[in-house]
């Protein structure tokens, strides 16, 4: 039986599958027969236990595929306990371990205010997006909730550490103050 599984560093929401393999060495005498398989642990970490008791014949193995799926940032782990009837050891306990990450989008701007601009008149500034995060970043779409506030913009994939820059035009078409928010949709679980 392995000792450990470690699935390191997975982006949250993403699944990613590994096999524990359960063997009866060749040339050992009689079959061994796994009587208990217990999983303990985090809700992240899953595994398909098989129906027990298990036979597995001299030379044979069995693999009891195991999954993680982090919903969330941070460290996850599970032990696998295997209960037999081998006499060197009777219980072994395999443990399971992983990292979920995720992207954390920010940009340099949070607001901004335009000088006085005539009707007609078009005025820009560039706002830099950037992944803080561990995890890929994806940047799908920038709205702006005023007509007047038009972003330029396409998609992006921004690595962990990476950042990128959309143009934001003003395009003032009445003699008014004109106020906006823009929406930034991305993959990032907590914004």
């Amino acid at each position: 039986v392995s000792d450990s599984i470690d699935f390191g560093m997975v982006k949250y929401s993403a699944t990613v599958h590994d096999t524990i393999i359960i063997q009866n060495v060749e040339g050992e005498t009689g079959t061994l027969i796994i009587t208990d398989l217990t999983l303990s642990g985090d809700a992240q970490i899953s595994a398909e236990i098989p129906a027990v008791p298990v036979n597995i014949a001299s030379g044979s193995s069995i693999g009891v595929p195991v999954s993680f799926y982090p919903e969330a940032e941070g460290d996850f782990s599970a032990s696998l306990t295997v209960t037999s009837n081998d006499p060197d050891q009777g219980e072994t306990t395999v443990t399971i371990s992983g990292s979920g990450i995720v992207p954390i989008i920010t940009t340099d701007i949070s607001d901004y205010t335009w000088d006085e601009f005539y009707m007609g008149d078009t005025a820009s500034v560039e706002i830099t997006i950037s992944n803080t995060g561990l995890a890929d970043l994806i940047v799908s779409d920038i709205t702006s909730d005023n007509d007047v506030f038009a972003p330029i913009f396409d998609s992006a994939a921004l690595e962990s550490g990476a950042s990128g820059s959309f143009t934001l035009q003003f395009i003032p078409d009445a003699d008014a103050l004109e106020t906006g928010n823009l929406t930034i949709a991305s993959d990032d679980p907590i914004t």
